[in-house]
């Protein structure tokens, strides 16, 4: 039936010339069209448009049927309003027409199915996409029939179109989320616009605020292979100099785009009168600038694109999405920039936390340093008072102890003599006058022969055990000894404990204090030896005043103490109840000496240990103790490169280990 309406209308219309002239290319001014007056009812009833057109040998072209609500289709004010060839095809989109031409020849050459959908501008102005669909054949005389059919795909076109404009924005959204750097940002970004417009090169710049200009500074570009290959190296070069450099405020076409927030197109920018010289270039083409707004709508950068098809840029579509990816990526870098500066902030604020932590630790070395300088200096006052006050005593009993010890001799002498003289009178006067007897029994002269000898060896006894005194005094105090020198250790504990004698000894209210020593076999030591005594006195005090705490606590405690040291070291067999202090040396095979110094006091709890050798700190009650000596042993020992520890528990005893180099490096020196 529709092939008998076709043979119908085209029988009333002009046949095809037969001229021999061949052409492959369609030139519409030669297309001739014929409308039928009376088109057949069944055409009304079909969806689209019923078409038929002719391409005759010569290149012309004429629709020989079109269904009669072409008039609605194409959205005609008036039902009277004719439509021929001329207005039909002038109303496809500029953009598309040759396409559209080179679509029809290539079907006219392969006689395949053809289809083609492209845009047309309606006499109102409308756009609207249409689809053709048609079968070619070869007619006898050379000519090439079409007939199809013509669809409204608007609406396709337009889903198909809102379909890519999210998946290219999410696209692009997603590169975006996946780096919080600037940089990367804007790199991600202007690669997926370029390679997605089919762009030649583009770079971005930032927009900077600096007082109250502002500059324009080089963020990243990118420049394709295509467009590399057309330039010479150096050119290239110069061009990635002239990329990279920042523009103030008013110079070049940029900042008209910051200014007004629209984008800017130039259709040929090498023969633009503000283009930059460098890129007189043909392969540049055309130039479109847009801004990169914040969320707040104020201008933060720009992004110049370049393409040799101004439609790529320029098109209303692409320019939709262009200025919407623009919009993502001013919020992301936003975002970034941000980011960027709260994590500068938050880097500033754990440097400025670092500082004060810094700050406080020295102030915290420093109030330390201070206090051990105090305590030295007090410490090295006291002891030197304390030395020459011994040193003077010392002296000033040393003179007439050294007077009576001479004399001594001299006394046993002349009381021999005085002896042998009585014993010869004897013998020769056996019997005295009475007078001289009664002096005789009056003065027990028998007991005086006998007693005074032992009393002249006592007091020379007592005059030695001075001369003894005075040695250790002289020796501890060291006044005459203040640079490092060969020492014997022994020398200096036995010096201390001598000293300290009247403690040791029992008292009628607490027992006496049994000292235990093992002293190895210990070579001479380089130290100060004033220092060290002093060293020793403060532990040796400290276990005294510890035992002496004791005794007045009761006799269990001190059993409990005394069995353990007696189990853990190997101690001779003396009285495990008494209070005991016990001393052993010993050589290292570093070339260290170890001194152990224990006591089965009460021992000190675990959670005062590690404030045992802060200045000022005693575990004694208030008024019997300065808190200083173990502080001053402690900086004692490390300035002679050494080390004091201390090892306690409660019922355990305490335990201080020294060790010490046995000679002394250039640095402790």
């Amino acid at each position: 039936m529709l092939s008998e309406h076709l043979t119908i209308v085209a029988s009333s219309h002009h046949q095809a010339s037969s001229e021999n002239k061949e052409t492959n290319l369609v030139q519409p001014a030669n297309i001739s069209w014929v409308t039928p007056r009376k088109p057949q009812v069944a055409l009304n009833n079909l969806a689209g448009l019923i078409y038929q057109f002719l391409l005759r040998k010569d290149g012309s072209l004429s629709f020989l049927i079109l269904s009669p609500s072409f008039q609605e289709f194409f959205e005609m004010e008036s039902a009277e309003m004719e439509l021929d060839t001329d207005t039909m095809l002038s109303m496809i989109h500029p953009d598309d027409k040759e396409d559209f031409y080179n679509s029809i020849s290539n079907s006219a050459k392969k006689l395949q199915s053809w289809r083609w959908v492209g845009r047309f501008i309606l006499l109102t102005g409308k756009e609207k996409w249409i689809q053709w669909d048609a079968q070619p054949s070869l007619q006898a005389n050379g000519n090439v029939f079409w007939n199809g059919l013509l669809v409204d795909v608007t609406s396709q076109q337009q889903l198909n179109d809102e379909v890519n404009r999210v998946s290219f924005l999410f696209g692009l959204t997603e590169r975006l989320q996946s780096t919080t750097d600037v940089q990367e940002i804007a790199m991600f970004a202007l690669n997926y616009l370029v390679q997605s417009s089919y762009c030649s090169f583009g770079v971005i710049k930032e927009i900077v605020s600096e007082g109250e200009n502002s500059q324009a500074y080089h963020l990243v570009h990118h420049i394709s292979a295509e467009l590399v290959a057309k330039f010479d190296e150096p050119i290239m070069a110069e061009m990635e100099v002239i990329l990279r450099r920042r523009i103030p405020q008013g110079k070049e076409l940029l900042w008209q785009v910051v200014e007004t927030g629209k984008p800017l197109f130039i259709e040929d920018y090498a023969s633009h009168p503000h283009a930059i010289p460098e890129f007189y270039h043909p392969a540049i083409g055309a130039i479109g600038i847009f801004p990169i707004p914040a969320i707040d709508g104020s201008v933060i950068g720009v992004i110049t694109l370049a393409s040799q098809n101004f439609q790529n840029i320029q098109g209303s579509h692409e320019q939709e999405l262009l200025i919407a990816a623009c919009r993502i990526l001013g919020a992301r870098l936003e975002k970034a920039k941000d980011q960027e500066r709260l994590a500068r902030a938050n880097a500033d604020l754990e440097l400025t936390s670092q500082n004060l932590q810094e700050q406080t630790e020295q102030l915290k070395k420093t109030l330390f340093e201070l206090q051990q300088a105090q305590v030295l200096l007090v410490q090295n006052e006291k002891m030197f008072s304390l030395g020459q006050m011994v040193a003077g005593i010392a002296h000033e009993i040393n003179n007439p102890i050294g007077f009576i010890q001479s004399n001594i001799a001299y006394a046993r002498q002349y009381f021999h003599n005085l002896l042998n003289l009585l014993q010869v009178y004897q013998q020769h006067y056996p019997k005295p006058l009475p007078a001289v007897q009664l002096a005789i029994e009056e003065t027990e002269l028998n007991f005086l022969s006998q007693d005074l000898p032992k009393l002249i060896s006592s007091m020379e006894m007592g005059a030695q055990r001075i001369n003894e005194i005075i040695r250790s005094l002289r020796n501890f105090s060291r006044l005459d000894e203040a640079e490092i020198k060969l020492v014997d250790i022994h020398e200096g504990i036995d010096n201390t404990l001598l000293i300290l004698n009247s403690r040791l000894r029992s008292h009628s209210d607490r027992p006496g204090i049994q000292v235990i020593k093992q002293y190895g076999d210990l070579p001479l030591i380089e130290c100060y030896a004033g220092q060290l005594n002093q060293v020793f006195m403060n532990i040796l005090t400290n276990a005294i005043d510890a035992l002496q705490e004791q005794t007045n606590k009761g006799a269990e405690d001190r059993k409990n103490s005394a069995k353990y040291l007696h189990c853990h070291y190997p101690l001779p067999a003396t009285n495990q109840q008494l209070p005991t202090i016990y001393i052993r040396t010993q050589i290292l095979e570093n070339s260290h000496i170890q001194i152990q110094i224990l006591d089965n006091g009460p021992g000190i709890p675990q959670s005062l240990h590690s404030r045992i050798f802060d200045p000022f700190f005693s575990t004694k009650p208030v008024g019997k103790g300065t808190g200083l000596g173990l502080s001053i042993s402690h900086r004692v020992i490390q300035e002679h490169g050494g080390s004091l520890k201390c090892f306690s528990a409660p019922q355990q005893g305490t335990e201080f280990i020294i060790e010490i180099p046995l000679q002394q490096s250039a640095s402790s020196a």
